[in-house]
């Protein structure tokens, strides 16, 4: 079996860790736009749901569970239907979106962050 030379394997490893570490670089980058996009988009979508909640007068159907027990354990069906009726699907499920993208960038951020940072190419 024939032996590698030297040199040319430190070059192609070289290679390997500069293109790993533009990658990485790129990712963080990329990353960090998403999470800042991801974080006015969750700010935004929880201002919505807040509305979404108020306009929905979800809140008082809910407070008729508590306000007396007796009505609430006799027409608990109703009760429930009209929350679930009430409830604002839409921007619950739009802010637990933009938070899972958070979530999911700054996972991606972390992975590549010490990479990206540590520009040491030795082999």
């Amino acid at each position: 079996m024939r032996k590698v030379p030297e040199r040319l394997r430190t070059s192609i490893l070289f290679s390997i860790k500069a293109a790993e570490y533009r990658r990485a670089r790129t990712y963080v980058a990329i990353s960090a736009a998403t999470l800042t996009a991801s974080l006015v988009g969750a700010l935004f979508a929880s201002k919505y749901l807040i509305d979404a909640f108020y306009a929905s007068e979800f809140y008082n159907y809910a407070a008729l569970l508590f306000s007396d027990s007796d009505v609430a354990l006799g027409l608990w069906k109703y009760i429930i239907l009209s929350l679930a009726e009430s409830l604002p699907v839409f921007a619950i499920i739009a802010t637990l979106a933009f938070i899972l993208i958070v979530l999911a960038s700054v996972r991606v951020m972390i992975n590549n962050f010490k990479m990206a940072l540590t520009p040491s190419l030795r082999v």
